[in-house]
């Protein structure tokens, strides 16, 4: 098929020649058919409404930022989401109507690494989150980029792909937490939420033709596997829930519909659609209810629809309308951006309402079909 031209102009595409194709297979290409079939499972006239929120979303996350260039919320995982929503979008640093915006928090995210190499800053045990997420949004911003401001990004990339190898390869005294990494103040064991991330940084860092080994990624496929459960979703309707196979926070514990969601993810990059496990996830986050107002909600369908949008077909079609009409009728602060509805901040739980919205735009490569 002949590939789709977007509006990234020398973006990197996925390496099919490297020793990772067999675990992560390259990208099929996208066609104007393609594009226009993912946003055919809506009514006539809603995809204008998405396209007039998330154009609005933007428009918020733009005011937000701050003078060193944060969007949102003082650190940089908020700004690294903030900026892979504009990314997806279609708007690209230094061009256009947000390219001094996206210039300068890019910026904020590279000054917000250490000598060391660690992105972030040391709240908490979220620093091993704001690290994944500063990571995946450079390697998706590496190839718009040139001249010395590329030799920048090339250089924290590289610091920060050693930084997530350490924690990953750390000894685990518990076998099953193999591959994983969790918080960097704790590397003795593992979790998914974690783990999700910083598999999207290796694939992302893989796909600007960084150095990742096939057998690092094989390792955190390890890991994603040994958090194989059952569990239970928030099921729509009145019928009672039914459980089902997905995948919980570590091994041993019940699954829930987020960590079912970064599993069935990282199924999905990994070019495992059809593979028993995947299918019977992606059968139980259909039973979701996107309305619901679990505490890990905006998290959980940001994974849910990238997850979705990679299984395509029947998959996409039953839970995209659904999705589109949850996040139409979520309230919005005076700002523009949307309630605060869960544990994240209004800034990145905006941004991750955004890249669940536009996937049809199939513009950033890490999460191209």
């Amino acid at each position: 098929m002949k590939p789709h031209r977007s509006f990234f102009a020398g973006r990197r595409r996925f390496l099919t020649l490297s020793a990772a194709a067999a675990l992560w297979p390259p990208n099929r290409g996208i066609t104007a058919e393609d594009e226009n079939s993912m946003a055919s499972c809506l009514a006539p006239g809603v995809w204008e409404q998405v396209e007039a929120a998330v154009d609005r979303a933007l428009a918020a996350m733009a005011a937000s930022q701050k003078a060193g260039g944060d969007l949102g919320e003082a650190h940089p995982a908020s700004t690294a989401m903030a900026v892979m929503a504009f990314l997806s979008r279609g708007h690209v640093p230094g061009r256009g109507r947000y390219g001094d915006v996206l210039d300068k928090a890019v910026d904020s995210v590279l000054l917000a690494q250490d000598a060391e190499g660690v992105i972030g800053v040391r709240i908490s045990n979220y620093i091993a989150y704001m690290h994944g997420m500063a990571g995946l949004m450079l390697g998706e911003v590496y190839g718009l980029t040139r001249g010395a401001r590329s030799a920048i990004i090339r250089d924290a990339i590289v610091k920060a792909l050693a930084i997530t190898r350490r924690a990953q390869s750390t000894p685990k005294p518990n076998p099953s937490h193999k591959g994983g990494v969790r918080y960097f103040e704790n590397l003795a064991d593992a979790d998914l939420s974690v783990t999700g991330w910083h598999f999207m940084f290796y694939r992302s860092a893989k796909n600007a033709e960084f150095d990742v080994p096939e057998s690092w990624v094989a390792e955190m496929l390890q890991f994603v596997s040994a958090c194989k459960a059952q569990g239970v979703v928030q099921r729509q309707g009145p019928a009672p829930a039914q459980p089902g196979i997905g995948f919980a926070y570590q091994p041993g514990q019940s699954a829930t519909f987020a960590m079912s969601a970064v599993g069935l993810l990282c199924m999905t990059m990994a070019g495992k659609n059809d593979h028993p496990l995947a299918l019977s996830t992606a059968d139980m986050l259909l039973r979701y209810d996107p309305h619901g107002p679990e505490r890990y909600r905006v998290y959980g369908l940001y994974y849910a629809s990238l997850a979705m949008a990679q299984l395509g077909g029947e998959y996409w079609r039953k839970f995209y309308p659904r999705l589109v009409d949850a996040y139409l009728k979520d309230p919005l602060m005076p700002d523009g951006l949307w309630t605060n509805s869960d544990i994240l901040g209004p800034v990145i739980g905006t941004a991750f309402r955004v890249l669940s919205l536009t996937p049809p735009c199939q513009l950033l490569p890490i999460f191209q079909r």
